[in-house]
Formats: C-alpha cells, sequence, structure tokens
C-alpha cells in the first residue's frame, strides 16, 4: 500500500516567541490568531509540492498577568505518488499537508515555550478543514 504523501523535509523560516507581563503588554495587544499557508507546485516534478503555513497567535494569560506572541512560519516539501488522483491532489496536499506541518509545529513550540513564566504551550486542536476553507474565501474575496 503505497501512502498518500511523504514529508521529505521540513524547516522552521521564523520562529518568534515572546512573552509579555501585564504592564509590558503592546499598545492594543488584543487575543486573536491567524493561519494562512501558500501552495507552490514543483516547476520541474509534477507530483512534488512546498507548502509555507503561518501562524501567529496573541493570547492573554489571566492568572500570570501576561500574555505571549508567537509567530511561526513553517515549509515542508511533500512528495505524492505518481498514482495519485489529479483531481485530489490539491486538497491532499493542504489538508495532509499542514496537518503534518502544525503537528510538527506543536512539538517545537511545547519545546521552546517549556521555560516561560505561563509554562509550556501546547497549540490547541484545530480543524484543518475549516482553516482551508477560510483562507480559500478570503483568497478568492481579493
Amino acid at each position: 500500500m503505497s501512502g498518500i504523501m511523504q514529508l521529505e523535509y521540513y524547516y522552521l523560516k521564523k520562529l518568534y516567541l515572546q512573552f509579555y507581563f501585564e504592564d509590558e503588554l503592546p499598545e492594543g495587544f488584543s487575543p486573536n490568531l491567524e493561519i494562512d499557508y501558500q501552495v507552490a507546485k514543483h516547476c520541474e516534478k509534477d507530483n512534488s509540492f512546498m507548502l509555507t503555513m503561518r501562524y501567529r497567535l496573541n493570547e492573554t494569560h489571566e492568572e500570570l498577568h501576561g500574555g505571549i506572541v508567537i509567530e511561526t512560519e513553517i515549509i515542508g516539501i511533500f512528495e505524492c505518488p505518481p498514482d495519485i488522483d489529479k483531481g485530489k491532489i490539491e486538497y491532499l496536499v493542504r489538508y495532509n499537508g499542514l496537518t503534518i506541518l502544525y503537528g510538527i509545529l506543536r512539538g517545537q513550540l511545547s519545546t521552546f515555550t517549556g521555560s516561560f513564566p505561563a509554562g509550556r504551550f501546547i497549540l490547541p486542536t484545530i480543524d484543518m478543514r475549516k482553516v482551508i476553507e477560510e483562507v480559500e474565501a478570503a483568497k478568492s474575496s481579493n
């Protein structure tokens, strides 16, 4: 049984983490979450894709009287089998690729924030289908 797609490699292009105590919070700080992505097809290989995922979060920690800012960009290179249904490949790269990169990012952020005053930060579970719908709707309206 061949897999749907294979992660060839990944790397973090951007990783910004900042904990602010209440008196240090930037002016206008408000909780929010943004996830965005871009897919690029390899110019010579039909079944090779680069997926870039951007994740931005501002979150308050009431009990510690502060907040956290996270800004990341992670890139994955994915290879799909040649016999994969071409009609499904675009969605599979987005859905499976984002799910894989999000899992990698969850582990990285958990490690790097382990000694923050608010403690280890673990990315929440999200519905990637909704992320894809929202990002694609935003792109089509521009």
